[in-house]
């Protein structure tokens, strides 16, 4: 998340190379490669140029591929449970808070502007030099508590989710279908109010070919 916006910028915190290298920590290489892949296609497209500030991609990436090896802790996984859509939907709200987020860090962090004009009226210039180390340890701070908060909910809330009817073999291929929809019409979160029918349409679409498959091919 530093490198994303407060030092280095070299693309470390693009989806589809950091959702690995988490995935290769924590043991699931593979996993972190399709979710980068998935996760590369929200809002990577959305600068935050100005005063706009769109959701943060690295947070969806990242709360994706942390819940999805907690799940794999916790039970049966794979990148066909019906898990991974309440997995996409967490990250979509780690996303969506990670926008918020920034502004509050990058409103927080400019109380150390005063603080530099303080030292520099003392003649105390050796301080200054302290102050974008502040910053980023700051950043990282309030970044890791959302990840691990995001995380404990996620456990707290398994079991609930374990026992959701989403075992079924109609539900086969309806989590790749939400997925794709979701790509679709979150790329432009902004008009999601506009867009919500075409949500529900890929939703329904993809309960019915899941049945069908099921009913079809036992």
């Amino acid at each position: 998340m530093l490198d994303s916006a407060a030092v280095g910028q070299w693309m470390i915190s693009h989806p589809v190379i950091v959702a690995p290298l988490i995935g290769w920590v924590g043991g699931e290489p593979l996993a972190g490669l399709i979710i980068g892949i998935l996760c590369q296609m929200f809002w990577s497209h959305k600068m935050p140029v100005g005063a706009y500030n769109p959701p943060e991609s690295p947070v969806l990436a990242i709360t994706c591929i942390i819940n999805y090896i907690l799940a794999s802790k916790m039970g049966p996984m794979g990148l066909y449970h019906p898990m991974m859509i309440i997995i996409l939907l967490f990250g979509i709200a780690g996303g969506i808070l990670g926008g918020d987020l920034t502004i509050y860090i990058r409103n927080f962090n400019n109380r150390f502007s005063l603080l530099a004009d303080k030292w520099v009226m003392e003649g105390a210039y050796h301080k200054i030099q302290w102050i974008p180390l502040m910053a980023m340890g700051i950043t990282g701070a309030f970044y890791t508590l959302l990840f691990f908060l995001l995380g404990v909910i996620f456990l707290a809330l398994y079991p609930l989710f374990d026992y959701l009817p989403m075992g079924g073999i109609y539900l086969r291929y309806y989590p790749w279908i939400l997925l794709a929809i979701s790509v679709a019409v979150l790329l432009e979160i902004n008009q999601f109010k506009k867009r919500w029918k075409m949500l529900i349409a890929g939703l329904a679409f993809g309960c019915l070919a899941g049945f069908l498959h099921g009913y079809f091919i036992p």
